[in-house]
């Protein structure tokens, strides 16, 4: 692995972190709806930091 795609990789997990975060103090204030768009942020974020490792690209997709 290279060090850019680690560097990568870390980058988008910290996002990831960070609306984790923002979804537990929304779920504390009973936003539930923001704190489950943000939740769905933490997981694509880590998701696409996982694929940042084998240099796979994920758009955001909107399905309705």
């Amino acid at each position: 692995m290279n060090d850019s795609r680690k560097d990568l990789c870390l980058y988008r997990l910290e996002k990831a972190k960070k609306c984790l975060e923002s979804a537990k103090i929304l779920a504390k204030t009973e936003d539930f709806c923001g704190a489950a768009n943000r939740s769905y942020y933490a997981i694509f974020h880590s998701i696409r930091s996982l694929l940042a490792l084998e240099e796979v690209t994920l758009t955001m997709m909107i399905i309705m």
